[in-house]
């Protein structure tokens, strides 16, 4: 009876934990069949294929202990629990799988009396110079800081639907717009030097990071960049960058910049249109190839016209437009009452770009002692909201205090 009780214990266990990386697998596929609205007979498919698998393994199991149908097996858990079984049961595949989900949940589940609770944003440092920032395991975005970047970037910027609201390069000019890098931080005008193009030899280089903060709800790094021109560390800045989570995937992405003189000498951030905070926005949001939408706080729709939002001073401004079949979506980035210059006008293109204009009207001088402290908040939404529910997101924003960076 020892040896058929270990077998019998081995084998359920083998099922347990096939049986629970099928039920993983399975919400994954009915995630993505709702996700890309797939047709009824792919979802029947789905369904028919993984019942299958569940009672193929059944049936194989049942064949190796059918010979001791009458007997009586017990099957002890952790912590003193037994699970009795006779042979009766043991021709019901709804028997099995009762015992699979019990062994599965009970196999190796000691009791951990100092066990905290697993925060359900996390950002997770991964090789090459990049951190993926995650709600229960998804990826909402990824942030890259290698050494051989231009820039470091947000690249992707996933929504509900699973896909990237934003892109890497123009769509239609992508060798002189190679620096349109999703959602990224520059300028094009800092004493003179071009941090904006990749044809410059200005680099934004990150040099270190400074920690990691996984708060429950939220998560955020605070790094450390110094912006390099003709071999001359120009400026130090000091980039906090946190997710939130506000569920259906959606998520609240804000940026908060401290940016200082390297040296006792002033810097300018001359006038120009291009800096400091750039968005390329997927091809099908876009206005001219998805058939999109420009809107901000002040009434103005679209680039161009006499209610054209391009370069206008606002609150904020959203792009949204089609994401997938039937489905729409947009991303609002949001200027801080606390920035220089608010509210900022915003450079917008109906080839999908958008962006703020920190210095077009006026430029600005940093040193050591007067900082430049900037931040900004990214919603990734779904569909195409209406004025009153992006006013109130900037809103919640415009209560929040700039960060505070440790010296």
């Amino acid at each position: 009876m020892g040896e058929g009780l270990r077998n019998i214990q081995f084998s359920v266990t083998y099922v347990s934990g096939y049986f629970c990386n099928l039920f993983c697998n399975f919400k994954t596929y009915r995630l993505r069949v709702r996700q890309d609205r797939t047709t009824p007979q792919a979802k029947r498919f789905v369904r028919r294929r993984h019942f299958a698998c569940v009672c193929g393994t059944m049936r194989r199991i049942k064949l190796r202990i059918l010979k001791r149908r009458n007997d009586t097996m017990t099957f002890r858990m952790h912590g003193g629990v037994e699970v009795v079984l006779t042979g009766s049961h043991f021709r019901s595949i709804w028997t099995w799988l009762l015992v699979c989900w019990i062994c599965g949940g009970a196999n190796g589940d000691a009791p951990l009396p100092n066990a905290k609770p697993v925060p359900a944003m996390q950002v997770i440092p991964l090789p090459y110079d990049q951190a993926s920032f995650q709600t229960h395991g998804v990826e909402l975005t990824r942030y890259h800081f290698g050494a051989t970047l231009r820039r470091p970037f947000l690249f992707p910027i996933n929504g509900p639907t699973g896909r990237s609201y934003t892109r890497m390069g123009h769509p239609h000019d992508p060798i002189t717009h190679s620096h349109h890098n999703s959602v990224w931080i520059s300028h094009d005008n800092v004493n003179g030097h071009s941090f904006w193009a990749d044809r410059s030899d200005s680099q934004i280089l990150h040099r270190k990071v400074i920690r990691y903060d996984d708060t429950g709800e939220t998560s955020a790094m605070v790094c450390e960049n110094h912006w390099i021109a003709a071999g001359q560390t120009l400026l130090i800045e000091r980039r906090r960058i946190q997710v939130q989570s506000v569920g259906n995937q959606e998520s609240l992405i804000t940026i908060q910049l401290d940016l200082r003189s390297a040296s006792e000498d002033p810097v300018t951030l001359g006038s120009t249109a291009f800096g400091l905070l750039g968005v390329r926005m997927a091809k099908s949001i876009g206005v001219h190839d998805g058939g999109g939408m420009i809107r901000n706080s002040e009434g103005n729709v679209d680039e161009i016209g006499p209610n054209g939002c391009f370069r206008k001073p606002a609150r904020w401004c959203d792009y949204s437009g089609p994401v997938a079949e039937n489905q729409n979506g947009g991303i609002l980035l949001m200027d801080h009452p606390g920035n220089p210059g608010h509210p900022t006008p915003f450079h917008v293109r109906q080839d999908g770009w958008m962006g703020t204009c920190l210095t077009l009207q006026k430029e600005i001088q940093v040193t050591q002692d007067s900082p430049l402290r900037l931040s900004y908040r990214l919603y990734v939404h779904a569909g195409a909201l209406e004025h009153d529910e992006l006013n109130q997101r900037w809103n919640d924003f415009s209560k929040t205090q700039l960060w505070e960076f440790e010296p």
